[in-house]
This record gives structure tokens, sequence and C-alpha cells, in this order.
């Protein structure tokens, strides 16, 4: 099948034992799921199609489908029988307890692709189909004992009946991500509320601007263009009540010529600076590997501590479909609860949701920077090289903004 933004996940729970299996060889005492698409317990907005006699779900940008699994320590493969009708509609991603994979399925006809991975302890894992390019189509998916290859074994080939999982809550798996929209998409300038902390719409001159920069024509009048190399504009955070959740969003427009949305460098959008190294920094910037990236962690650093495992979680989506000539719409936001913390990244009012085990201290941010690798950091520029306009700044989350 085809797909949008797709998560797929089926909200299954199923305790296994884990027996090495030889790649390419299933028995059905190895098969822990197989399904198609239209019966996981939880899909949104897919579409029968037919190709060469085989009916799949196609897949729009918001279309989901997931799977929660409950699995013992072991390998295993993901398979999903899948069809692409051409080749601008066969990219998409695949998401396994919150680590992301992209691949393109088979154009002109079907196929089965493999998804290995490896569960070190006993526990629930999230499975999801993100799509890419619209119009990827997903026949099934099967989860089997051990690591196997692309059409080994070919769908077909995976032994038993196709059956529904035993639906789980999502709030039961500790981790997921979700395509989301913003119920009403932002249009005009941001205007300020009684949850705003601050609001710049860059009308005139203002503090917390350096390195190379001009003013020009914004999305609504004014606009600062933040230009190559060392081009930042900065916020005074250290007085807003942001820490346990909060929102920034903000008009930007890279430089079209370098077409930001779809090359192959690394640009940097924003940075949080956590007051202390326990809280939640938040860092956004694209890079061809991770598209549109939220990184949430408590590290000073510019680079994951090695010291300091499962302190980094992200939110990521595919910027590639973007207008290189016009001005977009950014929104990151974050809620730190007692349980779970909740992370949203968001370009034109869609974007992505996740959460995961709360780790991170709601302490707050020092300061807030746009548009360049953060200023304390010992590493080189990574600028967005473009304009931004239109900042406001919240003390809750989106949550409450979101289509239903």
């Amino acid at each position: 099948m085809r797909w949008g933004y797709v998560i797929m996940a089926c909200g299954l729970a199923l305790r296994v034992g884990v027996v090495c299996a030889q790649a390419g060889q299933v028995s059905e005492a190895d098969v822990i799921l197989k399904s198609e698409v239209e019966n996981l317990p939880f899909t949104e907005r897919l579409s029968p199609v037919i190709y060469d006699g085989v009916t799949g779900m196609a897949f729009p940008a918001t279309g989901v489908a997931m799977v929660g699994l409950e699995l013992q320590p072991g390998d295993y493969t993901l398979l999903v029988h899948c069809y692409a009708p051409a080749g601008d509609q066969d990219g998409f991603f695949v998401e396994i307890d919150g680590r992301q994979t992209r691949r393109t399925a088979p154009i002109g006809r079907w196929g089965t692709l493999a998804y290995p991975f490896t569960t070190e302890k006993a526990g629930k894992i999230g499975i999801s189909i993100i799509g890419q390019e619209p119009g990827m189509t997903v026949d099934a998916i099967a989860v089997v004992k051990g690591t196997h290859q692309d059409n080994d074994p070919r769908f077909d080939q995976v032994p038993g009946e196709m059956k529904r999982g035993v639906e789980i809550k999502i709030e039961d798996l500790p981790r997921l991500a979700l395509t989301v929209t913003l119920a009403e998409k932002a249009e005009g300038p941001l205007t300020a509320d009684e949850h705003t902390v601050y609001i710049e719409h860059f009308d005139a001159e203002c503090n917390g601007v350096t390195g190379d920069y001009h003013w020009g024509e914004g999305q609504f009048g004014q606009a600062l263009y933040l230009d190559v190399p060392d081009g930042r504009f900065a916020v005074d955070a250290s007085g807003f009540d942001i820490g346990p959740e909060g929102t920034i969003e903000w008009w930007v427009k890279p430089r079209p010529a370098q077409q930001l949305w779809s090359d192959q460098g690394w640009h940097y959008f924003l940075h949080c600076r956590a007051k202390d190294d326990a809280g939640l920094q938040l860092d956004l910037s694209r890079h061809p590997k991770s598209q549109l990236r939220l990184i949430a962690s408590s590290s000073e650093g510019p680079y994951f501590p090695p010291d300091k495992p499962g302190t980094r979680e992200w939110a990521e989506m595919s910027t590639n479909g973007l207008a290189y000539d016009s001005w977009h719409h950014i929104l990151v936001s974050w809620r730190i609860g007692e349980q779970r913390t909740h992370l949203w990244v968001m370009v034109d009012g869609v974007g992505r949701q996740s959460f995961f085990p709360t780790q991170h201290a709601a302490v707050g941010f020092s300061s807030i920077e746009f548009g360049n690798t953060p200023s304390h950091w010992d590493v080189p520029y990574l600028f967005m090289d473009g304009g931004i306009d239109a900042i406001r700044i919240q003390n809750t989350s989106v949550a409450d903004r979101l289509a239903k």
C-alpha cells in the first residue's frame, strides 16, 4: 500500500518466546502476527485499491495504521507486502520502537520488504508504517521470529491464516509516533492570548540578532533574514514559565536557491537550551537522513553522550514536498508528564506527535535560538539561511488545537 504520512500501528498485545529461525524459513510457530492491513485494530483514512488482482490499502498523507506487540528478548523481522504504482509513489518510513527507516516499495509489482529488529528485554513496542509519497499501497504485514531479508520469505510463504491481533490501548505502549493535523491551520499573523509569554513580529528592529542579517519583506510585513554563515536570533527565555509544557511557532522562508527542504545539507532551525543538565533540551534541524527532526535530550553538548544512554528521543517528518519559494508555518511543542513526555513537530498544520517515557526534568529554558547551531556549542555553523517572521511562544502545548 502507498502512503503519505502513515503510521502503522495495530494495536496488539501478544506474549511470545523467541526461538532462533533460519533466514528464509518460517514455521507457523514463528509467526507472531499475520494480518491484512484493513483488519488491524487501529487504522484511519485508508482507501482500498486493486493491483494485479490483489486488494491493498492506499495511504493518503494523513493515513494511519498501527500495531503494538509485547515481545520477549530476541531477533524478529517485520514483513510488509507492498506495491508502488509509480516511481514518485514508492517512498515511505517504517518506525519500530521509535526508530525510523526509509524504504521504497517495488514499482509496478508486489514484493515483501523485510525490517529485522532486536529486542534486548521483554516489553511492549510500537510498530508504525509512515508514508512519505502518497499512493504507496500495503496488502498485509507479518511479524516473525528470526532475521530475514527482502522477499526471503515472500509473504505467501509465511504460514498460517490471516488473523486479527489482540487490541491494546495506545497509552499502554512505551513509545509511539502518530501523524497529526491542526484543527485550524495558521493563516494570519500569530496573536497574543492568555497563554502567550513572548511574541515578536519584527515590525521594528529588535534585540537578540547577531551575525550577518538583513531586513526584508516577510509573510506579514517586515521579516528578519538570517544570512550565511552566522546569522542567528536569540530570545532570553529565563523568565518564561514554559517548563512542563509549551509551544513555539513561527514562519520561515529559507533562501529558495539552496532548496533546503530536500537538499543534502544539514540545517538548524531551533535550539532551546535547558536551565540545567537534567532539564529538557530541544533541537530542531533538517538532515537528509532524518528529514525534519525535533530532538529532546538532556545533554549540554551537540552530540549524544555515550555515558547517557536512553536520554535522547525525537519526532520527525518529511519536508520533500514543501515549496521552496513560499513561507511555511513551523510549530514545535512539548508536554512533560510524570510518566510520559509528548513532542510535536508540524509544518503548515501537518506533522508528527511522538511520546515516550519521561526522563527529562521540566526546568524550562535559559535561551531559545533560531536559525543556526547553538551559540554556546563549539561546532560549525549549520545555518538556515533565510527569513523568519511572527514568532509566538506559549506556556501550553498544542494538544488542544489538534484535529480530533
